[in-house]
């Protein structure tokens, strides 16, 4: 599928944004289960915490500026550990 370089910027920008809706929710998630221990971290070094989970999958997200099918797939791996 060929898109225009709006709309391909576009989507750019919309999926970053989802991804860090997905860190925050992720973040009230580990608070809310982070209630059940005597140390009861705050909301915010909860978010903090999913974001630097997070971190990896982002920067490998630019590799995926130059499109290589096993490059993209090495460096995605290599995030997930």
């Amino acid at each position: 599928i060929k898109l225009s370089m709006l709309t391909g910027l576009a989507l750019a920008v919309l999926f970053y944004a989802v991804m860090l809706a997905g860190v925050a929710i992720m973040g009230r998630v580990i608070w809310w289960m982070a209630r059940q221990y005597p140390q009861q971290p705050s909301l915010k070094r909860c978010m903090v915490f999913a974001g630097y989970v997070a971190t990896p999958l982002f920067l490998s997200g630019i590799v995926a500026l130059y499109p290589l099918v096993w490059l993209c797939a090495l460096v995605g791996s290599i995030a997930l550990f």
